[in-house]
């Protein structure tokens, strides 16, 4: 029974994730001063001709109507076509979220791989130099907003040590500068997050009881220490990955990469409704399922989670 429930929780709640988002997303675009028809007018726009682009594509209507049609079409999802360029709006999203996709989970994979030694060496040996230098070198990196620190690797190994490409997506070492900008700062926040748990984990009675009975370390803390640390950071863990989609939207900016973000902000500047609340549509479901998968893995992680039924159930 409780995998039916577990199951029908799963869905249930990014279906209503998804809902809640695009629908609030539809009624502040629709309530927020000027439309689209007098984007594409222009300054100085006939009002004959706004009124008819207004016709066309339906924004005339109550709102209400707006919102049934819009609710309608996303259902089959069809999210329209762009005012601008009279192309699918999921046609163009498909196009551009990979890119976006393959940057976002590029950066957290190597902000995984340099977090997770790092916290270790400086948890286990909290007094020593080198790890506080790589706290401070932490701090210094969480602090910086992104977007400078982008200009700053742009600027040092793409203009005064020009050894890495600073545009286009010709190789992959047009991504190395946008993934390493994502990717530093988040490992940051993972390293001191881990580093904390790691340093409580060690404390505990059973870690100390198992140094004594002389388990190997290396054992002892990749096996104990480091997997019982995991699920303190899972959520945060996981919020990184919320943080590190919304760096990539700027990120794309500054090395003007084509990606989902670039494709956003052009049309909110536009105000390309079909567009937008696509890519809103995505960005939700895309959140909605991270967390869910978040919630299974952390399930799985820690078996205190459990229920006495999901106990039973493994026996």
């Amino acid at each position: 029974m409780w995998r039916l429930t577990n199951i029908g929780l799963s869905i249930i709640r990014p279906l209503l994730t998804v809902f809640i988002t695009i629908s609030v997303v539809f009624f502040i675009l629709r309530l927020l001063p000027g439309d689209p028809a007098e984007v594409l007018g222009g300054i100085g726009g006939e009002p004959d001709a706004i009124a008819r682009t207004q016709q066309r594509y339906g924004l005339q209507q109550p709102i209400g109507r707006q919102y049934g049609n819009y609710l309608g079409r996303i259902l089959i999802l069809d999210f329209g076509k762009s005012y601008f360029t009279n192309q699918s709006a999921l046609q163009l999203i498909v196009e551009r979220l990979p890119l976006t996709l393959g940057l976002m989970f590029s950066s957290f994979l190597v902000s995984l791989l340099v977090a997770l030694p790092l916290s270790l060496l400086t948890a286990l040996s909290p007094t020593l130099w080198w790890s506080r230098i790589i706290a401070g070198i932490g701090k210094i990196a969480l602090a910086i907003p992104e977007f400078w620190l982008g200009l700053l690797l742009a600027l040092l190994f793409a203009v005064w040590i020009p050894i890495l490409p600073l545009f286009g997506t010709d190789s992959i070492s047009h991504f190395i500068l946008p993934v390493a900008t994502l990717a530093l700062s988040r490992a940051a926040a993972l390293i001191y997050l881990l580093r904390e748990a790691i340093i409580k984990e060690r404390q505990k009675q059973y870690s100390i009881a198992a140094y004594l009975w002389g388990i190997p370390r290396w054992h002892l803390r990749i096996h104990w220490l480091l997997k019982n640390s995991l699920p303190a950071i899972l959520p945060i863990a996981t919020l990184q990955l919320g943080y590190l989609f919304g760096g990539a939207v700027i990120i794309e900016q500054l090395f003007a990469l084509p990606g989902f973000g670039r494709l956003l902000i052009g049309a909110l500047q536009v105000r390309d409704y079909p567009i937008i609340e696509g890519s809103t549509a995505c960005i939700a479901l895309l959140f909605a399922i991270i967390g869910m998968l978040a919630d299974l893995l952390h399930l799985a992680i820690d078996p205190r989670l459990r229920t006495k039924e999901q106990i039973q159930s493994l026996v």
